[in-house]
């Protein structure tokens, strides 16, 4: 293996799609939509040949590089706005204990808004519009164990009506925090109105797809 092969830090994400057999397809917060495999390959410093169970995602990736860099993620952070996502480093070296579980949040807004909310050992999934301006009861709820049912078979919402409450308020929270999405319509209404800059080009793909 070449030195600079030993070197070089490789990270894939698929993108989300039909993952079978998970439920669920990409629009959707359902493990299908939302779950997907990913490989690293660091030799330099990660050891390979291991798989990794833990919940790690795409805002995982920019401080893992700056880390990996020798460059404190959090050096660059605006007052106020941390960084989403934490340095997988000691993970990816083995170190399995000093890395901390934390909740995670799904959202798809385009169309019928949906957001969930990984807590382990539970998943709680929300439908319904304008679940940042608070959790009613025309909203869809789902409650699942996991990962005893990562197929999200068993809703036990009705089973577990506290931790449903309790879930659904981080959301609310969390959600208040995102920037509203437009709606497809909104969408639509900005496109027939929409004006390039000056100088804005668009490339043409080569022969080679670049």
């Amino acid at each position: 293996m070449s030195r600079s092969m030993l070197r070089t830090c490789l990270c894939r994400l698929n993108p989300p799609g039909y993952n079978l057999p998970l439920n669920g397809t990409k629009g959707t917060c359902l493990e299908g939509g939302t779950r997907v495999a990913a490989c690293v390959r660091w030799p330099a410093a990660w050891p390979g040949g291991r798989k990794i169970e833990n919940t790690i995602g795409y805002i995982d990736i920019l401080p893992t590089v700056l880390d990996s860099a020798g460059i404190d993620p959090k050096a660059g952070e605006v007052p106020g706005k941390p960084l989403d996502g934490m340095s997988l480093n000691g993970l990816l070296r083995g170190d399995d204990e000093g890395f901390k579980e934390r909740d995670w949040y799904s959202y798809y807004g385009q169309g019928t808004e949906e957001a969930s909310l990984y807590s382990f050992p539970w998943k709680l999934i929300v439908t319904g519009a304008e679940l940042r301006k608070g959790f009613t009861t025309k909203h869809e709820v789902r409650l699942y164990r996991m990962p005893e049912d990562p197929l999200e078979k068993d809703n036990v919402a009705s089973d577990h009506l506290e931790i449903v409450q309790t879930m659904a308020g981080k959301l609310v929270t969390w959600c208040d925090l995102q920037q509203e999405m437009l709606s497809g319509e909104e969408i639509k209404a900005e496109a027939k109105g929409f004006k390039p800059p000056k100088n804005w080009q668009i490339q043409p793909p080569t022969k080679n797809g670049d």
